[in-house]
């Protein structure tokens, strides 16, 4: 498999992934490159992105899982169940 600077930051870290889709994203939006180019930027900034995700996700499952299994702190998770509940702490309606 060829290796790129995709596959290197898909098999690094969240950080790195993060990183060269930022720098992809800047490439696009300069309009400098030629279209295949843009296309395999493209692709590939789609793919970073789904890898972003996913490491997210497993972040999201392992801190619920610790807030979850320690009986000493049940706060924590009810307040972050309570701030996607309601939503509008920032309004000042």
């Amino acid at each position: 498999m060829k290796k790129t600077k995709a596959t290197d930051a898909a098999t690094g870290t969240f950080e790195a992934a993060m990183k060269r889709l930022e720098k992809i994203v800047a490439d696009l939006e300069s309009g400098a490159l030629p279209l295949a180019e843009s296309l395999q930027k493209f692709e590939e900034g789609i793919a970073l992105g789904k890898q972003c995700r996913e490491m997210l996700d497993r972040a999201d499952v392992q801190i619920r899982t610790l807030v979850e299994t320690r009986p000493e702190s049940p706060a924590i998770g009810d307040d972050l169940d309570k701030d996607e509940e309601d939503g509008d702490e920032f309004d000042e309606d």
